[in-house]
C-alpha cells in the first residue's frame, strides 16, 4: 500500500518527526551554547567575538547550502534525508566529544579543542540547513491538510521549547562540567543516539520529484524559486511575513543583550531573559494552532501583530522593571506565534507539491538576508545613538575618585590611565573575574618595589542594586603580595612558601565593579592576542581606565599600543529600539495588508465565530496558488459568505442575491469591510449601465489575480447567474471551483443549541471556463451527497476527500432511503 497523508496527530511518522526534531534542536543550541564557553573559558574567543561569532558559524550553511538542500528534498524521499541527517547528527556530536576531550589536554593539542568544538556549530547549522527543508516540507505529506495547522502548531511549540531547554542547557552544563567538557560531549552522543533511533519511525514517502536533474548551477534554482514564489500572492504573503519574523528576532536579541550589558547582567541572565520569547512563541504557536482549526486562519496574522506592536511599547515603557519586561518579552513571543504559525502553514501548503524542499529551503534563504539585515540595522541605529547624543560618552575618571582604589599611591592622583605589565587574569563563567597589573615605575626610586592595581569579583549575592557582580579594586603596597580571590569577607589563603601578613585592607568600603575587559581590544580574534606574566613568563604591557555608570565601577583593560575607543552610556538605546520594533511591525502589517486588503475582516470573523462554529475544510489543495478563480458556491446569505472567506488565501469578492448585503453585518464588520468589495448584490438586467459596470468590475477582480465567488441558487436565477458569468468570462477566462458549505445539526433532544455549529466546506475540482450553470449545480448536488453520507456514516476523511469532485468526492451514491441533500 502506497503512503497516505495521516488522519490522526497519533500516527508513527508524525510523533516520531516531532520526536527527532525536538532532539535536533535541542542539540543544535546545546551545541551552540557550550561551543561558545569552552571557546571563551579557554581563552580562545573573547566573550563579544564568541557572541558575534556562533550565529555567522551556525547560520552560514544555510544560504550556502540552500539550493542544495532543496534539491535533495524534493529529489529523493523526505524521509531519506531526515534519517541521514540525524545519523550525521551522531557524527557531529562524536566530533564534538573529541574536541572537548582534546581541549581538556596540555598544551599544545588543547589548542585544536576549542577550534572542533566551534566547527561543530557550522556541520550542526549545515545539519539544520538541509534537516529543516526536508522536515517542513514532509508535512503536508505527512498529515491531511484538515490537520495540517493543529499539527504545526505541535511541531513549532516543541521546536521552540527545545531552543530554550538546549540553550539553557548548554550553558548549565558548561558550569557543572568546567574542565570536564567531555561528559557534555557524551550527553550529546547519547541524545543524537536517540533521536537517530525516533527518525526509523518515519515511514517513506514518495520523492516529490524524483526525476529532477541536479543544477550544474547551484544558486541559480534559487532565483528561480524567488521569481516563482514572488509571483504567487499567497507565498508572496508568507515569505514577507516569516522573513519579518526572523529579523525581529535577531533584533530585539540584540536589544536585550544591548540592555542588559548597560546594567551589568551576566550572560547566563541575558540568555535566560531573551530565551522567554521562545517560551512565549511556543505557547502561542501551540494555541494557535488549537484556534486554527482545521484549515489556514490567515485572520490570526493581523491579531498576532497587533499584539506584538502593543508588547514592544510596553515593554518600552517598563524598561527598568525587570519583572515587566519580563512579561512583556513573553508576549511578545505569545503573539509572535500567533503571527507566524498561519505564515510558516501558508507556505507549506501553497508551495508547489513538486518543489516543496526547494520553497522552503529559498524561504530559509531570505530568512538568513533579514537576520543580517536586522544586524546590520542594529548597528548603524547604534551609531546614530551615539552620534546623535541619544548615548552619551562616558569619560575616564582619575584613580583617585572615592572608592575607586584603596591604599596611599600618590603616582595615581589625577591619573585616569594605569600602565604596566599584566601578571595575571582570570576568567569566571566566560567573563573576566580578575587581573593584576604590575606598574612600570616604583613609588619610591630608591626602592625597586613596583605598585600592582587589581580588581577581583567578591560575590554577587544579596546586591542591592541587583546588578551584577560585587568587585573591589585596590592598589597594593609595595612587598605586598595580592590575594588569588578575594572572599566577601576578605579571607586570604597562604601557602607554605609565603609569611602570614596583616591585611591593609581590613575596613575597606566594598565598592560596586564591573571588570569590563574591552573584549574587542583586549583579545585579537585567535585568542591569544594577550599575555600574561604568570602564564607565560612575560606579560603583555596594558593600560587600565576606569569609569563609573550608575554607581557601579568599571574597569577597561587594553593593550598599551591600540588606542582606547570611545565608551558610550548605551542605557537609553534599548527603549527606542524597542519602539522601533513596534513601528517596524506596523510597517510590515500596512504591506501585509497591501497583499491583502480583508486581513483584518479575517481576523473579526474569526473572533465573531470563535465560539459560535467549529469550520473545517475538505479539499483545500483545490484552491489555485496563483491566478484566479470564479467560487461557485451555495451560500445565500452573509454568514455562510464569511466562513467562505476565511478558508480562501487570498482576496476574494462575493456577488449575492441581497440587494443590501452588508447591512446583515455589525457595525465593526461593516466598517472593516468597507473599502474591500467584499459583497455587491447580482445587477439588474434591466438596467444595462449596472450590468456593464458589475461585468467590468467582476473582470477587473479577476484579471488581478483574485477570486470571484457567484452564488448558484434558486432555479429562476440559473439564467440570470448564466448569462453573467458568460460575459465576465468572455473579458477574463478563468476555471471554476465549486464549493459546498454545509452544517450539521447542532440542536439537542430538547430542541436546544448543544454547543458551536459544526460546518464543513467542501472544495470540489476544478471546472473549465465555460461550464453551464447546470453542470455546476451537479457538482454542487455531488459535494452535498457526499457530505451528507459522511456525516450520516460518522466516518473519519478517506485520503480521497482531500480533492473531492465529480469522479473522486463520492465513494459511492446515496443510499436509496437518504434523500439528496438540498442545495
Amino acid at each position: 500500500m502506497s503512503f497516505q497523508p495521516a488522519s490522526s496527530l497519533k500516527s508513527r511518522t508524525y510523533v516520531g518527526l516531532i520526536t527527532a526534531q525536538f532532539l535536533a534542536a535541542f542539540n543544535d543550541q546545546a551545541i551552540h551554547a557550550s561551543a561558545m564557553f569552552f571557546a571563551i573559558h579557554k581563552g580562545f574567543l573573547s566573550e563579544a567575538n564568541a557572541i558575534s561569532l556562533m550565529p555567522i558559524l551556525f547560520y552560514a550553511p544555510w544560504a550556502i547550502f540552500c539550493t542544495l538542500a532543496g534539491y535533495l528534498a524534493d529529489r529523493y524521499s523526505k524521509r531519506s534525508s531526515l534519517v541521514f541527517w540525524k545519523f550525521a547528527e551522531v557524527g557531529i556530536a562524536l566530533v564534538a566529544l573529541f574536541g572537548f576531550w582534546l581541549g581538556s589536554g596540555p598544551p599544545p593539542h588543547s589548542w585544536y579543542g576549542p577550534l572542533l568544538v566551534l566547527s561543530t556549530v557550522f556541520l550542526m547549522g549545515t545539519h539544520s540547513a538541509f534537516f529543516v527543508p526536508a522536515k517542513y516540507g514532509a508535512m503536508p505529506e505527512i498529515l491531511q491538510p484538515q490537520l495540517l495547522s493543529r499539527g504545526n502548531g505541535i511541531l513549532e511549540s516543541t521546536s521552540f521549547f527545545a531552543v530554550i531547554l538546549g540553550t539553557v542547557s548548554g550553558g548549565m552544563l558548561s558550569y557543572w562540567f568546567r574542565r570536564e567538557e567531555y561528559v557534555i560531549g557524551l550527553i550529546l552522543v547519547g541524545l543524537a543516539v536517540i533521536g537517530a533511533g525516533a527518525s526509523l519511525l518515519i515511514q517513506r514517502m514518495p520523492a516529490a520529484n524524483p526525476y529532477r536533474p541536479f543544477p550544474m548551477n547551484l544558486y541559480k534554482p534559487l532565483w528561480g524559486n524567488l521569481r516563482v514564489m514572488v509571483q504567487s500572492r499567497p507565498l508572496r504573503l508568507a515569505l514577507l511575513g516569516i522573513a519579518f519574523f526572523t529579523f525581529l528576532v535577531a533584533y530585539m536579541r540584540s536589544t536585550v543583550y544591548m540592555h542588559g550589558e548597560s546594567f551589568g547582567w551576566t550572560e547566563s541572565k541575558t540568555s535566560l531573559i531573551v530565551g522567554t520569547t521562545a517560551l512565549g512563541v511556543s505557547v502561542g504557536g501551540l494555541l494557535a494552532g488549537f484556534f486554527s482549526g482545521g484549515k489556514i486562519e490567515l485572520g490570526l496574522v493581523p491579531l498576532g501583530a497587533i499584539g506584538m506592536i502593543l508588547a514592544t511599547l510596553f515593554a518600552a515603557c517598563f524598561l527598568m522593571h525587570l519583572s515587566m519586561l519580563i512579561g512583556c518579552i513573553i508576549a511578545i513571543g505569545f503573539f509572535a506565534g500567533f503571527y507566524t504559525l498561519p505564515l510558516f502553514t501558508l507556505l507549506q501548503h501553497r508551495a508547489p507539491k513538486a518543489s516543496k524542499g526547494d520553497s522552503i529551503a529559498t524561504s530559509n534563504f531570505i530568512n538568513v538576508v533579514g537576520a543580517i539585515a536586522a544586524s546590520v540595522l542594529f548597528t548603524i541605529l547604534v551609531w546614530g545613538a551615539e552620534t546623535s547624543g541619544i548615548a552619551p560618552e562616558l569619560k575616564m575618571e582619575t584613580f583617585d575618585t572615592k572608592g575607586k582604589v584603596e591604599g596611599d599611591l600618590k603616582e595615581l592622583h589625577g591619573q585616569t590611565e594605569f600602565k604596566g605589565e599584566l601578571v595575571e587574569l582570570a576568567y569566571e563563567h566566560g567573563r573576566p573575574s580578575y587581573f593584576m597589573v604590575e606598574g612600570d615605575n616604583p613609588i619610591d626610586p630608591s626602592s625597586k618595589e613596583l605598585p600592582a592595581l587589581y580588581a577581583s569579583i567578591v560575590g554577587s549575592m544579596g546586591s542591592p542594586l541587583g546588578q551584577g557582580p560585587w568587585c573591589t579594586a585596590s592598589a597594593l603596597f609595595p612587598g605586598r603580595l595580592p590575594p588569588k580571590k578575594i572572599s566577601p569577607f576578605f579571607e586570604r589563603k597562604t601557602t607554605r612558601h609565603e609569611q602570614p601578613v596583616d591585611d591593609p585592607f581590613d575596613d575597606v568600603e566594598l565598592v560596586p565593579v564591573v571588570v569590563n575587559s574591552d573584549m574587542t581590544d583586549l583579545f585579537e580574534l585567535s585568542g591569544f592576542g594577550l599575555k600574561t606574566r604568570k602564564e607565560d613568563g612575560e606579560g603583555s604591557q596594558v593600560i587600565v581606565m576606569t569609569y563609573t555608570r550608575h554607581g557601579v565601577s568599571h574597569f577597561l583593560v587594553r593593550p598599551a599600543n591600540k588606542p582606547q575607543k570611545k565608551v558610550y552610556n548605551n542605557e537609553p538605546v534599548p527603549r527606542y529600539l524597542f519602539v522601533g520594533a513596534g513601528l517596524m511591525t506596523l510597517v510590515v502589517l500596512v504591506l501585509l495588508w497591501r497583499q491583502l486588503p480583508d486581513f483584518f475582516l479575517r481576523s473579526w470573523i474569526w473572533l465573531h465565530s470563535l465560539h459560535r462554529y467549529r469550520l473545517s475544510v475538505v479539499g483545500v489543495n483545490n484552491l489555485p496558488s496563483d491566478g484566479p478563480a470564479v467560487l461557485a458556491t451555495n451560500c445565500g446569505d452573509v454568514e455562510r459568505l464569511l466562513h467562505v472567506l476565511s478558508i480562501t488565501d487570498r482576496t476574494t469578492h462575493f456577488l449575492v442575491l441581497d440587494a443590501a448585503p452588508s447591512a446583515r453585518l455589525s457595525a465593526i464588520g461593516r466598517f472593516l469591510a468597507r473599502g474591500t468589495g467584499l459583497t455587491l448584490p447580482l445587477p439588474d438586467p434591466d438596467k444595462p449601465k449596472e450590468w456593464e459596470d458589475r461585468v467590468a468590475w467582476a473582470a477587473r477582480f479577476l484579471e488581478r489575480g483574485q477570486f470571484l465567488a457567484l452564488p448558484v441558487g434558486e432555479e429562476e436565477l440559473v439564467f440570470l447567474e448564466e448569462r453573467f458569468l458568460r460575459q465576465v468570462e468572455e473579458q477574463q477566462p478563468t476555471i471554476i471551483l465549486p464549493v459546498y458549505h454545509g452544517s450539521a445539526d447542532s440542536t439537542g433532544r430538547d430542541g436546544k443549541p448543544k454547543g458551536a455549529v459544526e460546518v464543513q466546506i467542501v472544495i470540489g475540482q476544478p471546472l473549465p471556463a465555460g461550464t453551464k450553470a447546470a453542470v455546476i449545480r451537479g457538482e454542487l448536488r455531488r459535494l452535498a451527497d457526499w457530505q451528507s453520507q459522511r456525516l450520516a456514516d460518522d466516518a473519519a476523511p478517506a485520503t480521497t476527500v482531500m480533492i473531492p469532485g465529480a469522479a473522486s468526492a463520492l465513494p459511492r451514491e446515496p443510499a436509496g432511503d437518504r434523500p439528496a441533500r438540498p442545495l
